[in-house]
């Protein structure tokens, strides 16, 4: 190769090394800068524009007409469900909540042209608090949606930037050692020696010592870029697995120490006790990381980013919903409370005036009556306090256990159902480990099959079975009731919902709330048996992510 020939080339890389970085640097930042259309935000602003509409007709004194009503009630239905799916389930839940408080109202008021003062101040204080729910998650939704957006586009584009450096350095190195080899060549060729062995040493010249040294300035560079990023970086070959590049996050973070380059990527992950290889949440001495696997090309990218405070944060915004939810359920509870307290007390005032008086008879029957009542609250309490107890930091250390646990209870409430002449089948039961807690799973079955029993009353049958199915566990509670309508399906679940006389409406909620914080879920739908069927999904355990 002649020194033209390789100060061509010398340029033609330069060129594309600088106009490839410009390029990918430009598309990156553009992008971060202007992330994109977000079209649940936009419905969020639609919904609030509706909730908005209404109330300046409320205000003014506009009654509207039915047809507008059910357009706009349709237009804001459909934005509800589009972001129903990035909210979170406390969050969704309030917000359907004043969806069946509102709607009724509004159609009300067209269909009469008036509503009464206090329905006409109802609807006023349940319109301005929906519009500010609207608000509020489509703030929270757009909030969530740019920073995973722009955190994970930031990063890539540095890796992305650092990589086509290091490319673009291997391609200046393969052609200096071209030019190298072609020299050597030409020398022995003029001299009529034959060509140096293998591994022979052989003297660099100035040249060549000043192209060593800018390629080892170029490599000092963009592991210094690698080194700076706030994230963990692990490079491994493809082919062979075996780690190319570390960055110093990784050591650090992982109390990684001595030269493991060239070990496999499976030993290293051993070594620093951390499964770098998987994807998913990774909580790890207190912090939780985020990893993402990646290849490129050849090489096998493994990012790990540090999510700890974002978790902090997202574990204290659920916990002020709760808070928000317990003071609804106070209020409930005082509701639920004061009949039998009045009672108790009416009945104790009669004693304390009367006591001389009574006859035996009397007295015993008033005193039965306090204790029925006190009984009654304590019930009341007991079902309440089950609603706001949360999973203890210990709790899962006994996981529920299938089919011991099904059969356990199964037996435990035998008596109950023979009672009622109600026919319980049990079976067939695989056996499994699930992630839920025994206490918490015997909470949710107790639930389910209290409400089975509630709808037959008596007679009628019960089946309690279970399935394993793609690492999760389903365990199926139906009866041969009348079974759930389809527009109460989505209802039954949430908190103080209830369609039976004397009931709290907190047995299902409660029992979601606790299957959804280990990752599973609740479906009902219809039994071949002719009622209900309740599906109650769960992760195996060593089946889910750490984390």
């Amino acid at each position: 190769m002649s020194d033209r020939t390789l100060v061509f080339f010398f340029a033609a890389v330069i060129l594309f090394a600088a106009g490839g970085y410009w390029l990918l640097n430009d598309l990156f930042l553009s992008a971060y800068r202007m992330p994109g259309h977000i079209p649940a935000v936009v419905y969020g602003a639609e919904m609030a524009q509706d909730v908005e509409v209404l109330q300046d007709m409320l205000e003014s004194g506009v009654v509207p007409a039915p047809v507008p009503v059910r357009r706009i009630e349709e237009h804001y239905r459909k934005r509800a469900d589009a972001i129903g799916e990035l909210m979170d389930p406390m969050l969704k839940g309030r917000l359907n909540g004043y969806h069946e408080s509102v709607w009724p109202l509004v159609e009300k008021w067209a269909a009469e042209g008036s509503l009464a003062e206090a329905e006409r101040t109802q609807l006023h204080t349940d319109m301005a608090a929906l519009r500010k729910i609207v608000v509020l998650a489509g703030q929270r939704i757009e909030r969530t949606v740019l920073d995973e957006r722009r955190a994970s586009l930031l990063l890539t584009a540095r890796v992305a930037a650092a990589l086509f450096g290091l490319l673009t350095l291997g391609a200046l190195v393969a052609l200096f050692a071209a030019r190298r080899a072609g020299r050597r060549r030409g020398i022995a060729a003029a001299a009529g020696a034959a060509v140096p062995e293998v591994g022979a040493p052989a003297v660099p010249d100035e040249e060549t010592r000043r192209e060593l040294a800018r390629e080892r300035m170029l490599v000092r560079r963009y592991r210094a870029m690698l080194d700076s990023l706030p994230a963990a970086v692990v490079a491994a070959d493809a082919v062979s697995g075996q780690v190319l590049f570390a960055n110093a996050a990784f050591r650090s973070w992982f109390g990684v120490e001595g030269d493991f380059i060239g070990e496999p990527a499976a030993a290293v992950a051993a070594r620093a006790g951390v499964a770098f290889t998987e994807a998913g949440k990774l909580s790890l001495d207190g912090r939780t990381y985020w990893r993402e696997p990646v290849r490129i090309g050849e090489t096998d990218l493994y990012l790990l980013r540090d999510i700890s405070e974002q978790e902090r944060l997202a574990n204290r915004l659920v916990n002020s919903e709760r808070l928000i939810s317990i003071g609804e359920m106070a209020s409930k509870v005082t509701h639920e409370i004061r009949n039998p307290l009045s009672t108790v007390k009416m009945n104790i005032e009669y004693l304390a005036d009367h006591a001389r008086d009574l006859k035996p008879e009397e007295l015993a029957t008033a005193i039965e009556r306090i204790v029925r009542e006190v009984a009654r609250l304590e019930e009341i309490t007991g079902r309440y306090m089950g609603m706001v107890r949360y999973r203890a930091d210990g709790e899962t250390a006994q996981r529920a256990l299938l089919p011991d646990a099904v059969e356990d209870i199964a037996k435990f409430h035998a008596g109950e159902f023979s009672r009622r002449s109600i026919a319980l089948e049990v079976g067939p039961l695989p056996r499994a480990e699930v992630t839920l807690s025994l206490n918490s799973f015997r909470e949710v079955m107790l639930n389910l099959l209290k409400n089975a029993w509630e709808e037959l009353g008596t007679g009628g049958t019960v089946r309690v079975r279970a399935e394993e199915e793609d690492r999760m566990a389903r365990v199926i509670v139906e009866d041969s009731g009348r079974g759930v309508p389809v527009a109460e399906r989505a209802k039954i679940f949430r908190n103080f919902y209830t369609t039976k006389p004397g009931g709290t409406g907190i047995g299902l909620s409660h029992s979601l709330k606790l299957v959804t914080e280990v990752g599973g879920t609740i479906m009902v739908d219809d039994s071949p048996l002719g009622g209900a069927r309740f599906s109650v999904t769960l992760p195996l355990v060593g089946a889910d992510l750490q984390g």
